[in-house]
């Protein structure tokens, strides 16, 4: 009977101290927090820290809380909560799994950790998650920012650090592609130089707007006029631009021309600006031809 009224009395104990508001298990109630009412409002003095006393403790903070100032929920055991709208700053700090539904906050959420799963979310928690931040790095410096943007505006993703230049990679799993546009519409415009290792295989035409380029198309007429119709399809002639030509007949002449996509007949050279020789062209040869800004200059011709 006695250890029966004995658990009574701890049980009575913990529901009025509950219902009087958050207290600090380690050292009594928290000194200049105000409770009233249900649920608990934190309207007492910025920068209290509340803490479980083991590692094994766990408090639930249910309803929907409010808490201004900057509280702190320290490492010692497993909190969870349920609700919670923040004022200005809420911070779980340590290694344990604290567990937080509904958060609704217009200050700052920041978090000091070392963790592999400093942010983990999913619907199987850290097991498969679907969106992960690994904090494990040792002397992390080096991150990644997404800076929103107004209506049709750029939305931006940058490496952040302290100084240097910091890498950025992209990986799939396993044999998994990366789509770059693969629902858009819209051109990816890739700025700097880039650095090929592996093998590209094209589902598309290459265009090209400005500096060289590569274009390729068979003629269909002889008699030294040659014309034919370049893929991907040009609109102007372009100085450096690159084409790959098979022509369908020899020249007999010194200045054959070529036409292509109807733009016009410019004469073909050979070393910068020396006429051809006779079958300096062959019939269903291939040839490259680079625009010069007024001529086609052949860099392959078949007599020197």
């Amino acid at each position: 009977m006695k250890r029966i009224t004995a658990l009574l009395l701890a049980l009575l104990y913990s529901t009025v101290a509950l219902a009087q508001g958050p207290v600090n298990p380690g050292g009594g109630g928290a000194a200049g927090v105000t409770a009233s009412g249900t649920p608990w409002t934190l309207a007492g003095t910025s920068g209290q820290t509340y803490t479980l006393p083991t590692a094994t403790s766990t408090l639930a903070i249910l309803g929907a809380n409010t808490y201004t100032g900057t509280q702190t929920f320290a490492d010692a055991g497993t909190w969870s909560a349920t609700g919670i709208t923040l004022g200005a700053n809420l911070n779980f700090n340590g290694t344990n799994a604290n567990s937080i539904a509904n958060i609704a906050y217009s200050g700052q959420l920041v978090g000091t950790t070392s963790q592999a799963n400093a942010i983990a979310v999913g619907q199987n928690g850290t097991t498969t998650p679907a969106f992960r931040v690994d904090a494990s790095t040792a002397s992390q410096t080096g991150g990644l920012k997404i800076t929103g943007s107004a209506l049709n505006g750029t939305v931006a993703v940058a490496v952040t650090d302290t100084s240097g230049n910091t890498n950025l990679t992209i990986n799939a799993l396993g044999t998994g592609t990366i789509g770059i546009g693969s629902v858009s519409t819209g051109a990816v415009t890739i700025t700097p130089n880039v650095t090929h290792s592996g093998t590209t295989t094209l589902a598309g035409a290459i265009a090209q707007t400005s500096g060289t380029a590569f274009f390729a198309c068979t003629t269909t007429n002889s008699s030294d006029t040659f014309t034919c119709t370049a893929s991907p399809a040009i609109t102007a002639y372009t100085t450096s631009a690159i084409y790959l030509v098979k022509f369908n007949a020899a020249n007999t002449t010194t200045t054959p021309t070529i036409n292509m996509n109807t733009l016009g007949a410019k004469t073909i050279v050979k070393r910068a600006s020396t006429a051809l020789a006779a079958s300096d062209i062959t019939a269903n040869g291939y040839y490259w031809l680079i625009y010069n800004g007024s001529t086609m200059q052949i860099v392959n011709p078949t007599v020197n």
